[in-house]
């Protein structure tokens, strides 16, 4: 367990590092953009292939994401860092859905190889998701808005009501509204003890539990769609004419050990919705072999 603990640490210290960069990256272009402006020409070079408007909207969500990143990222390095070793595998598939929500692939893996048994979150998985959801959509549209307005302060671009500027100004109000009724429920101080007395207040806090739930299974059945395409792209790339000759020697070779990845991703994905819909917060979350054993074959043939 001490080197599962190491690789999750590693993996999402590394998301962190990612995710800082990608913020820091964007603070750097946005200060150039209020410092020098754009001109006419600079503006229609960056627009050349989408309108002008969706610039700022393009770097306010890449910010948005980078943000919720960074967040799940920490939230996960300080599960593992607190909790015994039964707690981090019966609540493994709550960082899994963490960690998915982002398109993380190798936290997944590593929590893939852990014991195969049957696990009993010793966390309700309802509270703690919603709990980190909530957190999570009150900072993340904070940080996107603020990338939208200096964008568009930078960019020249009206800050009246646009028909962009209002979609945008109500698709973050709709998520910071949703992140503080969230935290509001499920992070006060006595939020746990309303939710565990299952009484009046209960109910409404489970109304708003199961919606975060739903939210969380969209995102991943969209997971699950887009690693189905990526797997029919992988075919489709074999019978590709142009794709001849020594890459399309490696490419044919590669392609078991993609397509085991997207399999590996569907099956674990497939496993934390059934994790998130469980009765009584129990069951087998499984260990997916083939991935190794592609990864085996593809060493051996190298």
């Amino acid at each position: 367990m001490s080197s599962i603990r190491t690789w999750l640490i590693i993996a999402n210290i590394f998301g962190v590092i990612s995710a800082t960069f990608g913020i820091v990256v964007l603070i750097y272009i946005a200060q150039l953009f209020l410092r020098q402006g754009l001109s006419s020409s600079d503006l229609a070079m960056l627009t050349e292939n989408i309108k002008p408007e969706y610039i700022p909207v393009l770097f306010s969500v890449m910010a948005f994401l980078a943000c919720g990143n960074l967040y799940y990222c920490c939230y996960i390095i300080n599960f593992v860092r607190k909790s015994d070793d039964d707690t981090l595998i019966n609540n493994r598939w709550i960082l899994a859905v963490f960690s998915l929500s982002v398109g993380g692939l190798f936290t997944p893996f590593v929590l893939a190889q852990m014991p195969n048994v049957e696990v009993k979150s010793s966390s309700d998985p309802k509270f703690t998701i919603s709990k980190a959801y909530g957190v999570n959509a009150l900072l993340a549209p904070i940080v996107g808005v603020s990338f939208y307005f200096i964008f568009l302060k930078g960019t020249g671009l009206s800050m009246g009501m646009s028909q962009t500027n209002q979609i945008v100004w109500i698709v973050f109000a709709v998520i910071g509204f949703w992140g503080i009724l969230n935290c509001a429920l499920f992070a006060g101080p006595n939020a746990k003890n309303v939710w565990d007395k299952k009484g009046a207040g209960y109910k409404f806090m489970n109304l708003i539990a199961v919606i975060n739930l739903v939210y969380a299974t969209i995102i991943l059945i969209i997971q699950i769609i887009l690693s189905i395409l990526t797997i029919i792209s992988i075919i489709a790339d074999l019978f590709n004419p142009k794709n001849k000759g020594i890459f399309g020697f490696f490419d044919a070779l590669l392609a078991p050990l993609k397509i085991a990845m997207q399999l590996f991703i569907i099956y674990t994905i497939v496993k934390t919705i059934k994790g998130l819909w469980s009765k009584g917060n129990s069951f087998q979350y499984g260990v997916y072999t083939n991935l190794s054993e592609k990864q085996k074959n593809y060493e051996m043939n190298r």
